[in-house]
């Protein structure tokens, strides 16, 4: 079995950190500052199953699709 040390694998977590947030870059519009985004946090006190949740995916019908350990769960953007 080979091995690695840190020093061989910090440069490509590096570089895959990088490209990732890259990406999340692009979803933003440049046009809006960012307090004009709305930030909602929901915890298990709002009806979740659990706090953490392993995807999240917004379908071609606008619902917010959440999956986690105990189930999926769907936002429609009120309740």
């Amino acid at each position: 079995m080979r091995y690695f040390d840190r020093a061989s694998i910090l440069p490509i977590y590096l570089l895959s950190l990088s490209i990732l947030l890259c990406g999340c870059l692009f979803a933003l519009d440049p046009q809006r500052r960012i307090t004009q985004y709305d930030l909602r946090l929901f915890h298990s006190e709002h009806g979740l199953p659990m706090n953490s949740f392993r995807t999240v995916f917004q379908g071609r019908e606008g619902y917010i699709w959440a999956g986690c350990q105990e189930g999926l769960v769907r936002y429609d953007g009120v309740e």
